[in-house]
This record gives C-alpha cells, structure tokens and sequence, in this order.
C-alpha cells in the first residue's frame, strides 16, 4: 500500500478519534438545557400530551404539539408555534408568547396611513397622542380623518383630549368605551394583552415568564381582554354606520359634558352627600319618563330624558336660587349614576307661572311632568 494512502487512513482514523470541539460540546449541552426546559413546561401545563411530544421527530413538531394543547386549555399563544413554525425550544420557553394587541409606537404610525378601520383612527384624532409627537402627526391624521369626516367637524377637535379627561367627561354615559379606546391608545388597560408590546417582551416583562401563577393570571385577562375588545368594536362599529353625523354627535356630547362638569363640579359632589331618599326621589323620577319626556320643575328648569338613565338640561331660570337648586339636583343625579347633559335652548323668563305647558316642551305623545326639584336634605331628618 502506497504512503500517501496509509497516511489518509491514519489522519481519518486520528479525525474520529479525536475529542469535539469546545464550541460543538457547548452547542449540544444549550439544546440539552433548552430541551430539558421545554418538558418541564409540558409537564407542569399539559401534562397529557407528553407522550405524544415525546415521539415527535422535530423541534416544530414537538412545540406545535404543545402549543395546540396550551391553547385548548388556557390561552392563545403566537400562531407560529402551533402552525409549526418554530426553530428552537428556547422560542418558546424564554417567555410566555401572549398574542399581543397593544397600540405600541409602530402601530400608531400607521393610523394616519389609513391602515386600520376608521372608527379607531378618528378615536386617535380625538384623543391625546401618548407619544408626544407633536403637531405634525396631528395633522397627518387629520388629513386621514378627513376622508370619512368634514373638516368643520375635525376644527371642533382643537385640541387632543388627555385620557384622564375622556374619563373625566364619558365614564357612567353611553360614550364610556371611548375611555376603553383611550386606555388602549396609552397601553393602560391594566391588561397584559393590551398594555405589553415586543420592547416589554425581549425585556423581559416580569409578568410573562413560565410561572403558574402567571399562567393563571393571563387565563384571567384573555377573558377580560375580550370583553375590552368586544365594547371597543361595539363603539367602532357605531361610528362607522354614518361616520360624519356619528362623529358630529361625539363631540357635541363632549362640549355638553364640558358644560355641565362647569355646572356641576366633583367639589360639589364631595361638598354635598344626598341622603338615600334624595337618591330614591331621583330614581323614581327618570323612571316615571319615557325616552323624550320632560322634568319641568317650577323651580326654573327643564330636563329631558334622552337615554334610560340619562338627561338632558334644556332651560333654566337665570337666577341665583334656581343656580342653587339646580346644582344640588344635578349633583344628586351625578351620585345615582344618572348622566345629565346640556343643551341649552333658552332661559326661562323671571316671574309668571313657575309651570310648563306638557305642549310647549313635551315631545309629541310624550308627556311633560312638573315636579319641584329634590327635597333639602337640610330640612329633611
């Protein structure tokens, strides 16, 4: 046999001899870890399906598995893993990989693209940009805005409404889920779902490792954030029926409640506590009225009922005793959950007959009642 063929054979024979290289021997023990990982979060979740896992033949197989099983028992992870798109165990295993719904700083960059549904773009219009970009973007989505709405209708938008206001003016009236959209604009739903984004995730957000009681705690919030998503479409889906007169109607409800928040301020809440009967009494009024009907009390104003638990202040006496009694009673019905805006129409002339005339005011068909305003809870025991 040639030299140069027993030396081939030797430095073949020294090649398998030889011990791996460091790097090889690093790279098997990670995988042994990943995997290890991997079946512990199968045994502490699904538990059932670790057999089957076991006698996959790849990583995407064995993960998909998992993945299908997770989700039949608690919540929704990434598509890629049950579609059998994963690489490596650690994809899986190095957070929980809740599917995100939050509006992080990329999506919102897409609003004024007209890339998402109107309804929601029109909500970003009217809502403070949690970004802070500036004016710029203000009017990128004006201009998107505009497409859907007149423009004299966005010019009554001066300026973005803060988030806490939107609270302040909707909470308690039929526009409240527009505080949903505004919690889910600034990422502060209190909701996993909505409030994490990919930053949070490669950060490694507390909330999402591999813990039980973490995977407890999402169980809980994927309920919670479909409720979110359901009054959010609700609200979107309203709009967009006839976004011009919708919108238009929005922001009348907004500058009404700006009026009366004026009226009746949260001082005067705390100020003044109405006893049970002074709530009863106001209860009981709003449910005596059909939708259009009308509070006429000879005090010196007028409230129509708009919603089941909403009115409207129409008229008023110009007075400093009706001004009093007017904003005990609104306070009153602030305390009762009962919303009341304004839309003025005109003052009640001084003098003459305190009483209103059910044809004068009442909507046809529907009748007028003149009461006087809620007892003084100072003279009552």
């Amino acid at each position: 046999m040639p030299a140069s063929s027993l030396e081939s054979i030797a430095s073949r024979v020294l090649a398998r001899a030889s011990p791996p290289s460091i790097e090889a021997l690093i790279a098997v023990m990670e995988r042994s870890e990943e995997y290890a990982e991997f079946m512990r979060l199968v045994r502490e979740f699904v538990p059932e399906v670790e057999r089957e896992i076991r006698i996959q033949r790849s990583v995407a197989a064995r993960i998909a598995t998992f993945a299908l099983a997770f989700e039949n028992r608690y919540f929704p992870i990434h598509p890629m893993f049950a579609d059998g798109m994963a690489e490596s165990y650690q994809d899986v295993t190095i957070h929980i990989p809740i599917v995100l719904q939050s509006m992080d700083w990329d999506t919102y960059q897409e609003l004024s693209m007209g890339e998402f549904r109107p309804g929601l773009t029109l909500m970003a219009f009217l809502i403070e940009d949690p970004w802070q970009q500036g004016e710029g973007e203000r009017l990128a989505l004006a201009e998107t805005c505009a497409q859907w709405v007149p423009q004299r209708t966005l010019e009554r938008v001066p300026e973005e409404i803060s988030r806490e206001d939107i609270h302040t003016l909707l909470d308690g009236t039929r526009f409240e889920s527009v505080g949903i959209v505004a919690d889910i604009i600034h990422m502060l739903t209190g909701n996993c779902f909505y409030d994490e984004d990919q930053e949070s995730l490669h950060q490694g957000a507390a909330d999402l490792e591999w813990t039980r009681d973490n995977v407890v705690a999402l169980t809980r919030q994927w309920l919670q954030a479909q409720v979110i998503r359901d009054k959010e479409s609700q609200l979107y889906e309203w709009l967009e029926q006839d976004l011009p007169q919708r919108f238009a109607e929005l922001v009348d409800f907004i500058e009404e409640r700006r009026r009366f928040l004026k009226l009746v301020p949260q001082e005067l809440v705390e100020k003044y506590q109405p006893s049970k009967a002074n709530i009863q009494w106001v209860n009981n009024m709003i449910g005596k009225l059909s939708i259009g009907g009308i509070w006429a009390a000879p005090v010196g104003f007028i409230l129509r009922k708009t919603g089941p638990r909403e009115f409207t202040l129409i008229s008023r006496r110009d007075t400093p005793s009706a001004d009093e009694v007017l904003s005990r009673t609104l306070a009153i019905c602030r305390v009762a959950g009962i919303t009341v805006t304004e839309g003025l129409q005109a003052r009640l002339p001084m003098g003459g007959d305190h009483g209103i005339d059910a044809g004068q005011t009442g909507a046809q068909g529907v009748p007028a009642i003149t009461m006087a305003a809620p007892p003084d809870p100072r003279h009552s025991s």
